[in-house]
């Protein structure tokens, strides 16, 4: 019997929807039918098996929606395998040259250490994304700029299919306790 697991997600230019879609398909390589959907649509979490959720981070928060949809279907996340994780800006991308610059990125999100008390996923991982200047205000591209930010798609699918493969592992063998 298969697996059928839930990948939501809240995106707002569109990265997280492809690492969300990128995720599914590699879990669906291991025999898992997944399905993907945006957190504005409501999935019901109490449908499937598993659910791995993820946000895109916006001023050092996951979006809201995100929140808001964790929050109000706790108990049916709590009740089924969870993974979190997060599109943001990462140190590791090597995109950052300023130690300040790096500071501000290497910290999680305001909401991932109350979500992490509330949900207990089995996993949290943060992903590097794509920061785009054209969809950046001017005031933020210049501030970003002199803090040492670069501009690009620091997305490392490498790290994203290792994930993956570790969630399909886990669901496949049972091994279903927090890391």
């Amino acid at each position: 019997m298969s697996m059928h697991v839930l990948v939501a997600y809240a995106s707002q230019r569109g990265s997280t929807a492809e690492i969300a879609e990128h995720l599914a398909a590699r879990l669906r390589e291991h025999g898992m039918e997944c399905t993907v959907r945006g957190v504005d649509h409501d999935p019901r979490p109490e449908s499937f098996d598993a659910v791995v959720l993820g946000s895109a981070v916006q001023g050092a928060a996951l979006l809201p929606e995100a929140v808001a949809y964790a929050r109000r279907n706790e108990r049916a996340l709590t009740s089924r395998p969870l993974w979190l994780f997060s599109v943001g800006l990462q140190p590791s991308a090597g995109h950052h040259r300023r130690a300040f610059a790096r500071l501000i990125a290497s910290s999680p999100p305001q909401d991932v250490p109350q979500l992490r008390l509330a949900l207990h996923p089995l996993d949290y991982h943060a992903f590097a994304g794509v920061l785009r200047a054209h969809e950046t205000p001017p005031a933020q591209r210049w501030l970003y700029r002199l803090l040492g930010g670069q501009f690009g798609d620091f997305r490392d699918w490498h790290q994203i299919d290792a994930w993956a493969e570790g969630i399909a592992a886990r669901l496949a063998t049972g091994t279903l306790t927090g890391s």
